[in-house]
């Protein structure tokens, strides 16, 4: 967490990207990672006011690697290959409220302004799956209204993806288990959003993406991490990889403090 105040009483424009699941990074194969999304929006500040900054951590491979700020664990019983975390949301909020690290505790969402929904995990992408035409287990993007469904054997699954209403938890996205298969089936861990992905129960699917949310600022807008987006770097991209970042900037209306 980190802490913005206020250096002037102005308008204050807030940009805001998502952290990716883990996973391959060319889209273009199977088994990719689920990209962060981007979200902006307005907000009026009084001098000092005080923001709450969190910024979402990449998905990783094995345990407890859920990025940080409601990225789902995967989960990985020493099988095949590991499945991949999910990435945390980036969000700012009035209040300090970071998603828990625990799917046990509840967030409160209280003091949220916005939000940049986290990709979900990918598939492990191992050779036997290569081998029996299975190796597509993509994670869904995060961001826009709505996350990105994930893939299981090549197949969009629905209802996986966090949405402005529904998903696994708010904050929190789901971390995989193997309650439904084999010892050895991993499963990978849904992205953190307004309302977060959930986990596929199959050894070959990904996890569905979280979702943005700009209910706390003027003139917003959230983009989902498969739309082209300004880069946090310069110039644009589409969807947002790695580690998720927060830009804020000011348009001064008077220099009077």
């Amino acid at each position: 967490m980190q802490e913005f105040t206020a250096p002037l009483s102005t308008t204050y424009k807030i940009e805001c990207w998502g952290a990716s699941g883990g996973g391959g990074q060319d889209q273009n194969e199977g088994s990719h990672r689920g990209l962060g999304g981007y979200s902006e929006g307005r907000v009026m500040l009084t001098r000092d006011n005080t923001l709450f900054v969190f910024i979402g951590g990449a998905g990783g491979a094995h345990n407890r690697n859920g990025g940080y700020n409601g990225g789902g664990d995967a989960y990985f019983h020493g099988g095949k290959a590991p499945e991949y975390a999910g990435g945390g949301m980036t969000h700012l909020s009035t209040t300090d409220n970071p998603v828990p690290e625990s799917i046990l505790e509840d967030w409160n969402p209280s003091g949220t302004l916005i939000i940049a929904g986290g990709g979900g995990g990918s598939d492990d992408f191992s050779n036997y799956d290569v081998r029996n035409g299975k190796n597509d287990g993509s994670g869904g993007h995060g961001g826009g209204f709505s996350g990105g469904e994930p893939k299981d054997g090549g197949i969009f699954v629905n209802g996986y993806a966090g949405t402005q209403n529904s998903g696994y938890m708010q904050g929190h996205g789901q971390n995989g288990s193997s309650n439904t298969g084999p010892s050895d089936w991993e499963n990978a861990g849904g992205g953190g959003g307004w309302w977060g992905g959930r986990s596929t129960t199959s050894a070959n699917g990904g996890a569905g993406g979280g979702s943005g949310y700009i209910g706390g600022v003027s003139n917003g807008s959230t983009l989902a991490g498969n739309q082209t987006f300004p880069s946090p770097t310069g110039g644009t991209e589409t969807g947002h990889g790695g580690d998720g970042y927060c830009i804020i900037t000011w348009f001064p209306l008077s220099l009077e403090p």
